[in-house]
């Protein structure tokens, strides 16, 4: 039988800086099999992010009654880590900022 997963949360990790924006994240740092990853992840929705899972449903229902959608994303960038944790949620969080913009223009709006 295979070792379970430890997952260590932490969250929410505070906002990401996108240009003007910011957004919400969570992150969590997971081990599996020996290997380390801090993970960030939040929820997309065209009209807006949001890092919890009970908010996101919320909008979602509000979503739904005004648009007649019911389209939302869970966003997750993992990175390895060997023993830098805290440098892999910069890095995470460095490629979150560059990588947004262009997830929001690839979502339907």
């Amino acid at each position: 039988m295979a070792p379970k997963a430890s997952v260590n949360h932490r969250s929410p990790s505070g906002p990401v800086k996108i240009a003007l924006e910011k957004i919400a994240v969570n992150y969590c740092l997971v081990t599996n099999r020996g290997a380390h990853y801090a993970i960030l992840h939040w929820y997309q929705t065209p009209r807006r992010v949001v890092a919890s899972e009970w908010m996101s449903k919320l909008w979602l229902a509000a979503d739904a009654a005004r648009d007649r959608r019911t389209d939302v994303a869970l966003v997750r960038v993992a990175v390895p880590y060997l023993d830098n944790q805290e440098a892999a949620v910069a890095s995470a969080r460095e490629f979150s900022r560059i990588a947004y913009p262009l997830l929001r223009e690839s979502l339907p709006q």
